[in-house]
């Protein structure tokens, strides 16, 4: 399992999950790392801290449970903690729903 740590401006970067259009063109760019996913709905997301947002490839068997393991000291220790939860998205809106372990 591969985790991406998708870095911006390094202060709310976990907001970046809520722009649908860039999680599209990532995938869509063959450059991308997230190019091999075929859309936002491919992603589990982890949103730990306002400075994170992690990603692995949904569709990996027991990716978001292992997100889950790798993300969880740093929602424990963050001075600016979002969520424990990992999560997906239901559809092309902006809607999340946790998946993995609770």
């Amino acid at each position: 399992m591969i985790v991406y740590h998708l870095a911006l401006d390094g202060d709310y970067d976990a907001s970046l999950v809520l722009l649908t259009g860039l999680a599209s063109d990532l995938c869509a760019d063959p450059e991308s790392p997230l190019g091999h996913l075929g859309g936002p709905e491919d992603m589990a997301f982890a949103l730990r801290s306002r400075d994170f947002l992690l990603i692995v490839d949904a569709r990996e068997e027991h990716a978001a449970d292992a997100l889950s393991l790798v993300a969880g000291s740093i929602h424990d220790n963050a001075a600016y903690a979002i969520s424990p939860d990992v999560y997906a998205r239901t559809d092309e809106r902006v809607m999340l729903k946790p998946v993995g372990p609770r």
